[in-house]
């Protein structure tokens, strides 16, 4: 995968159009863009000590414009991995790992956030969504 970090994003709020930045987002190949690459994982970083749960909903407004396999939320203490799911249902929470616990649940981690994987679940995800023409 491709790391992008500090990625901008152009989202609309409302009737106004906003910039905000995502943390890490990982394409699958170099062609960093939203619209003609392939963003697999959105990563979004988080200062240590505070529950990743709440920040759910603004890697989700995130998520929207970005259109990634999955969205990850860490504050260097745990990592937690959310399989996007669009507008069609609520996001799913696959796993979350402790820092401690990384050495035994990196299979775990592996099987999602690699590039093969996540292109794929995204290409599945397209496919679902798109009309057969």
């Amino acid at each position: 995968m491709h790391e992008a970090a500090g990625f901008p994003v152009l989202a609309n709020r409302g009737s106004r159009r906003q910039h905000i930045e995502a943390d890490l987002i990982y394409f699958a190949d170099e062609l960093h863009d939203l619209e003609k690459g392939q963003p697999l994982v959105l990563v979004e970083c988080k200062r240590p000590g505070r529950p990743l749960d709440p920040a759910a909903t603004q890697v989700r407004d995130y998520a929207l414009w970005v259109r990634p396999a999955y969205y990850v939320i860490t504050d260097s203490q745990s990592v937690a991995v959310w399989d996007y799911q669009g507008a069609i249902g609520p996001d799913l929470k696959l796993l979350e790992v402790k820092q401690a616990d990384l050495a035994d649940k990196l299979d775990d981690l592996y099987k999602y956030l690699n590039r093969d994987a996540a292109l794929a679940t995204r290409q599945r995800k397209i496919a679902r969504l798109t009309p057969d023409k």
